[in-house]
């Protein structure tokens, strides 16, 4: 009996503390404050513009407009998005110009507030060729603007990498390193770190382009945005690793051994390898904040179909 009474205290005890433990709080820590997404600047036509039939002979007035939103987190600065046309002649249709560039900033979005939205107009249209009878043509805007990812990841980092240490606050082995992007088209994935020598660290990790949109060296475009004319250019970024205090100098073999520099993509996708030296770093392990960016061009289309009638007909 006395021993029935000595049990009922002890299961009481382990299921207070289960019921802690399932209290814990599991909430994913994050790095940023990066809502995160592969989206970057999208576009529309505006409304009726242009529409989708006019007259031929100079009889009607219309306009070719594209409306622009960033969805992406990072801000193009006036002149950063260039728009041209094609799929039509520009003295058929009265234009001054197939090119436009942006004479605004576009703000990037935020986790409370959308991304900025504008607009690029090509001005005012009209076909003034007198056609014998309708006319159907496409109209294509190709639309090219510069922008930027950035990666946030946390490396651990001590002098002998090989030693590991009951006190250490880290392992720096891991194959799954905590790691969050910048809502852009182009993505860093795959964040890997591990013992490169005595002294030595490896962070591996790959670039991808999640969109459909073809990218391109940041600067290709100035004031056209014509991908034939840009091939050299075509499936490049631009990547940079740094750390806060840009104490660190990492020695990536695909940068040309340093840690910034060109870099292609084949098939959307580029593994890149780099080194860093711990030898005058302390022996207690610590973690550390690294910044991966990567700058480009980005590029997207869009279409729409137009007739053109012929006046006298109607």
């Amino acid at each position: 009996m006395k021993f029935t009474h000595a049990i009922i205290p002890t299961l009481i005890l382990v299921l207070i503390f289960a019921g802690c433990e399932t209290t814990k709080d599991t909430t994913p820590r994050k790095l940023t404050d990066y809502v995160g997404g592969i989206s970057g600047v999208s576009m529309e036509y505006e409304e009726d513009s242009p529409p989708g039939e006019v007259f031929d002979n100079n009889e009607e007035d219309f306009f070719i407009a594209v409306s622009v939103k960033n969805e992406g987190e990072y801000t193009i600065g006036q002149g950063g998005i260039i728009a041209s046309l094609s799929g039509i002649n520009k003295d058929d249709f009265s234009l001054a110009s197939l090119h436009k560039k942006s004479t605004f900033d576009l703000d990037r979005r935020y986790e409370d507030r959308e991304g900025g939205t504008d607009t690029i107009d090509f001005g005012s249209a009209k076909y003034k060729v007198d056609l014998s009878s309708d006319f159907s043509t496409r109209i294509i805007t190709d639309l090219c603007y510069q922008y930027r990812t950035v990666a946030a990841t946390s490396v651990c980092l001590k002098k002998d990498t090989r030693q590991h240490k009951t006190a250490d606050a880290c392992l720096i082995n891991n194959e799954d390193l905590m790691f969050e992007n910048s809502a852009a088209p182009i993505q860093i994935t795959e964040v890997r770190e591990s013992s490169s020598g005595a002294n030595r660290i490896k962070l591996d990790f790959t670039i991808e382009n999640k969109k459909d949109g073809s990218f391109y060296k940041p600067g290709t475009f100035r004031d056209k945005c014509i991908p034939d004319e840009a091939k050299k250019e075509k499936d490049y970024v631009y990547v940079e690793l740094t750390d806060p205090a840009k104490r660190l100098n990492f020695k990536c073999s695909a940068l040309g051994g340093s840690n910034k520099g060109e870099v292609r993509l084949y098939d959307n996708k580029k593994q890149i390898s780099c080194t860093l030296d711990t030898q005058g770093l302390q022996d207690t392990a610590y973690q550390q904040l690294i910044d991966i960016t990567a700058d480009y061009f980005y590029r997207g289309a869009i279409s729409k179909d137009i007739t053109i009638k012929n006046a006298e007909v109607y």
